[in-house]
């Protein structure tokens, strides 16, 4: 008799776990062209450097998004997908992370 398949190892179900996945990979692509073009055109003028932080408060609010969902798809509709855990925990801890950098640049820089 095969035993039943776990939902910790199923891909999301829910709408709001799908759309958890959607927008990570829109946050990962965003992440890594911010990458390319903050340390390849970082130094090329003012303007640049505008659509760079732009672009940062972009990222903030997907990932502040991605949480969002994934939390509302882990607890509202008992989402167990690994995939939505993953997903949720990750850019909920850069988030984190970067809120303590502003924090502390701040603290540091503008004494």
């Amino acid at each position: 008799m095969a035993s039943p398949r776990n939902a910790f190892f199923r891909l999301p179900s829910t709408k709001s776990g799908k759309w958890t996945v959607a927008l990570s990979a829109i946050y990962w692509a965003i992440l890594l062209i911010y990458d390319v073009f903050g340390f390849c055109m970082s130094n090329i003028s003012f303007r640049v450097f505008g659509q760079l932080y732009t672009l940062s408060f972009v990222i903030l609010l997907v990932a502040l998004a991605i949480g969002i969902f994934g939390l509302i798809a882990v607890i509202k509709f008992h989402e167990r997908s690994w995939l939505i855990w993953l997903l949720t925990i990750i850019p909920i801890v850069l988030l984190i992370l970067y809120l303590l950098w502003i924090i502390i640049y701040f603290i540091f820089v503008y004494r």
